[in-house]
């Protein structure tokens, strides 16, 4: 008992010699609404607890750091950031934050140099135009905005937009930033010939059809994606891509240029065979097999033929799809079946023909109408 009542003793003398536990990183301020203290504790709330005097010094200067690009964030562009460390016991790391007017926007101004603009495409640009004077300067939707610019210029016809570096000049009495987005616009660009691949195996007239512009069409990245949504929606191509040609093919009387639409296309392979077996307690062992062959007529058609082996049943049938026959997106199904089945009540065996015309009127709808006739 005695030699406990040593140890104990002597831990209590030598308690104060070790480092003290201490709270993270704690932020002090006269000037900052509480909220904004919440969500700055809630950008710290990562740091580890420093339990010596150098560690609690290295994490305020990494704590002030982190907190002054929150800031910025946030719309406040001068903010008065200091730190400290208090040896304690405990020893806490100090971060004051006198955060600063939260910036708001003065002038946004849109320069494309000395390109001259439709009015259609100053109207494009007018539209994605969201920043507003007095809105919170955040710059996050500073970056977004310039994003949107050069997105409209893209769908007006200048498919080579870009953004040249931003003029931004604050002013610390105002709390106001001014912005200028300087664009380069590029030509201007109509879409010309569509250039398939020589080597393809489908008929050039057919994948005409499936091309939704005209010629001399203004460039849109939606005209192209289109183009290679209905290339890929043949099912003939493992990869279909889409892309204008580099140089110019000539120029239009209005001066845009006019460049062609280089098709790349990688075929898959003409024949699929797939093949599988089942078992069931009521109906016994079954197998399945299919074959598929694309572009039997060059024309992006398949014919697909099943057939089914099983103790209950037994059928063979065949398919052939004609897609964009009279349009696109209209694909012609005629089909044949013949079946046989066993059940315990009868006696089955049928010949089913049927034909049947598919039209997809958009993403969301579409609609099949058919005749079908069963012997």
């Amino acid at each position: 008992m005695n030699r406990f009542l040593l140890l104990l003793l002597c831990f209590l003398l030598l308690a104060p010699a070790f480092p003290a536990a201490a709270d993270k990183v704690t932020i002090e301020s006269e000037t900052a609404e509480p909220g904004l203290i919440a969500d700055m504790a809630q950008e710290l709330s990562s740091h580890a607890t420093p339990e010596t005097v150098f560690e609690a010094r290295r994490l305020a200067r990494r704590g002030a750091e982190r907190l002054e690009n929150y800031l910025n964030s946030r719309g406040y562009f001068a903010p008065d950031i200091d730190y400290r460390v208090d040896p304690g016991p405990p020893i806490t790391a100090i971060v004051n934050v006198e955060p600063g007017p939260q910036f708001k926007i003065g002038r946004v101004v849109i320069d494309v140099g000395a390109t001259d603009l439709s009015p259609e495409t100053d109207a494009a640009l007018a539209s994605v135009l969201t920043l507003q004077m007095d809105d919170p300067a955040l710059p996050a939707q500073i970056l977004s905005q310039e994003a949107g610019l050069v997105g409209a210029l893209r769908a007006s016809g200048y498919a080579e937009a870009t953004a040249g570096a931003q003029s931004i000049v604050g002013d610390r009495e105002t709390a106001t930033l001014d912005i200028a987005y300087n664009l380069l616009p590029g030509p201007r660009i109509v879409l010309g010939e569509v250039v398939f691949p020589p080597e393809t195996p489908i008929r050039t007239d057919y994948l005409e059809r499936l091309v939704p512009f005209e010629p001399e069409s203004l460039y849109s990245p939606e005209r192209l994606a289109e183009l290679t949504r209905r290339l890929n929606a043949t099912r003939m191509f493992q990869l279909a891509t889409v892309q204008l040609s580099s140089a110019p093919a000539g120029f239009t009387e209005d001066g845009d240029e006019i460049r062609d639409v280089l098709v790349t296309l990688e075929r898959l392979p003409r024949y699929t065979l797939t093949s599988g077996a089942s078992y069931s307690t009521s109906e016994g062992p079954g197998l399945t097999a299919s074959l598929t062959r694309r572009n039997v007529s060059q024309r992006g058609d398949t014919i697909t033929v099943s057939a089914t082996l099983a103790s209950l049943e037994r059928a063979f049938a065949g398919e052939w799809r004609i897609p964009n026959i009279l349009a696109y997106d209209r694909t012609l199904v005629t089909g044949v079946r013949l079946a046989q089945d066993e059940t315990d009540a009868f006696d089955r065996e049928a010949v089913t023909l049927s034909s049947a015309l598919e039209t997809r009127v958009d993403r969301t709808l579409s609609y099949t109408l058919g005749v079908e006739s069963e012997f």
